[in-house]
């Protein structure tokens, strides 16, 4: 897999958007799977922070299951995604609704949403940047934008996938299909990681995506999510952090709270000050 810092090739990015909005296939083998249970992590957190009433732009929302069950939860809820095809237009209702569009290009006026969120999105997209302006775009001054997606350069991911392979499972798409490529990426992320600290600026990385297994977790994936770009870019454009990534686990949570950047989750809540470009 191609890990390039640089990277953000036209043609690539093409060839993935055309992926999600042709595929039957991951239709079934991947978003028809994502019921209530999937999302119950996602709609804990936008309950926590965004305001009941509030209007919310669900962004790569698939199917559009997550919209209803915010609406369920007292929000207006406008899902965006790519593809036409995933859209389930028979979830549409008074506080759902469903809107085909490029994540880059959003068909809303300035400062229309009251929060913009997405849940296991970011990391499915080249050029994240230009996805993160147009969050910045479409949301109120003191409005909130909240990210939430693995934490794919986490070292604690291919070393999940290592324990499991030395214990028979299946790999991880994303972690190495082997032991020694899993045991790799452990140290590999961590170097990165540690390099993106110590850089003290924003260098979005990017993977070859593995269109031929849609029904794998991430194989689809093509940017190596991590909170540390995400969080510095919001805070270059005006944004004030207000929430973080957390564990799921006692272990987790320390290492969540001493070292955010390793932990499997990528989360970042941010609110739009009145200067925010």
């Amino acid at each position: 897999m191609t890990n390039d810092p640089a990277r953000d090739p036209k043609g690539d990015e093409e060839r993935l958007k055309e992926f999600y909005r042709t595929s039957d296939e991951y239709l079934q083998k991947n978003l028809a799977s994502h019921g209530k249970e999937y999302f119950a992590l996602y709609i804990e957190r936008v309950c926590r922070y965004v305001p009941k009433g509030a209007h919310v732009l669900d962004l790569g929302c698939g199917t559009g299951v997550s919209c209803v069950l915010l609406a369920e939860r007292g929000f207006k809820v406008t899902g965006v995604d790519i593809s036409d095809k995933f859209l389930d237009k028979n979830l549409t209702g008074e506080c759902v609704q469903l809107v085909a569009a490029d994540a880059k290009a959003l068909p809303f006026p300035d400062g229309s949403f009251d929060a913009v969120t997405s849940y296991e999105f970011m990391e499915h997209v080249f050029g994240v940047e230009g996805v993160l302006d147009e969050m910045i775009r479409v949301v109120k001054p003191g409005g909130l934008i909240l990210v939430l997606s693995p934490n794919l350069l986490s070292p604690f991911l291919p070393l999940k996938n290592a324990i499991g392979l030395i214990r028979g499972r299946r790999p991880i798409g994303v972690a190495g299909e082997t032991i020694g490529a899993a045991l790799r990426m452990v140290f590999g992320n961590a170097l990165i990681s540690v390099s993106k600290l110590a850089s003290k600026g924003v260098s979005f990385r990017y993977r070859d995506p593995d269109l031929t297994r849609p029904g794998e977790a991430d194989a689809d994936s093509v940017y190596l999510a991590n909170q540390v770009d995400i969080r510095r870019y919001l805070r270059g454009k005006g944004f004030a952090l207000v929430g973080g990534s957390e564990g799921h686990s006692p272990f987790g949570e320390v290492i969540a709270h001493l070292f955010p950047w390793m932990c499997g989750e990528c989360c970042v809540v941010a609110k739009k000050g009145s200067g925010s470009t």
